[in-house]
């Protein structure tokens, strides 16, 4: 078998789903291939986030981040806002502003020429920015020339969309995914994804992805979904009426 058609089995075979003929295969691959070795690895990283994740409410201590969160982000909006009157400014003020803007052009030059090529990616990567907006953009620079992703992409924005606190971030990781529908390792994941997303937002948009893929594997997940006593109304009825399409899909 080819590396694409075993990373395509890698979630299955972690998640003990292939079949014995296949795992025997899988593992002869594996033990051949570094590469596939290292995506095994990153693989096993992305599922070990959700192992153990409840149904439960957020913690005391999540809400208490995310409000924290929230604060940062608008102090930061304020500061932005602030401006020094022209008028106030003086002489060697404007020389000292000059001075600065030069310099701050260089050190931003520099961090571009810096920026981390595919090899240096980290499955952090667009975690390692502090703020939700500095997520978000991160992710948009990865998918600007909406060129195809490869399998060291794909697996920042999975491990974003597994990890990030904020919705807007996770959903902009699963806009840049879903272009990838054609990936069975892409659909394992979106319908995983749905066991354990909590935002109401995300979860339609997860379901709708299903729907519009006519992913008919899905539709367990979906069914649980819909079983849940934490899901509203408006979401168990919008799962009712994607479980019919995705029946019809057959």
């Amino acid at each position: 078998m080819k590396c694409q058609e075993i990373e395509n089995l890698l979630f299955d075979y972690i998640e003990g789903q292939v079949a014995t003929k296949e795992k025997a295969k899988v593992e002869e691959h594996l033990r051949q291939s570094a590469s596939c070795c290292a995506v095994l690895e990153a693989d096993r990283e992305i599922l070990s986030v959700w192992e153990g994740f409840d149904d439960a409410n957020p913690t005391e201590k999540l809400q208490q981040d995310f409000e924290q969160m929230l604060a940062q982000e608008k102090l930061l909006l304020e500061e932005e806002k602030k401006v020094v009157p022209i008028s106030s400014v003086k002489p060697y003020q404007w020389v000292a502003a000059a001075v600065l803007i030069f310099s701050l052009g260089f050190i931003f030059s520099e961090m571009f020429q810096r920026a981390p090529g595919k090899e240096q990616l980290s499955s952090t990567y667009i975690l390692d920015f502090s703020s939700p907006s500095d997520q978000m953009q991160a992710i948009f620079d990865m998918e600007k020339d909406e060129k195809r992703l490869d399998e060291k992409e794909l697996e920042v924005l999975m491990m974003t969309m597994a990890q990030a606190k904020h919705p807007n971030v996770r959903l902009a990781a699963l806009e840049g995914i879903v272009r990838h529908y054609d990936s069975p390792k892409v659909r394992k994941f979106v319908t995983l994804a749905l066991e354990t997303e909590q935002d109401p937002n995300v979860q339609m948009e997860l379901i709708q992805t299903l729907v519009d893929w006519k992913q008919t594997n899905a539709r367990d997940a979906v069914k649980r979904f819909y079983a849940k006593e934490t899901t509203s109304m408006e979401l168990k009825y919008f799962a009712r009426m994607s479980l019919g399409m995705l029946e019809q899909a057959d």
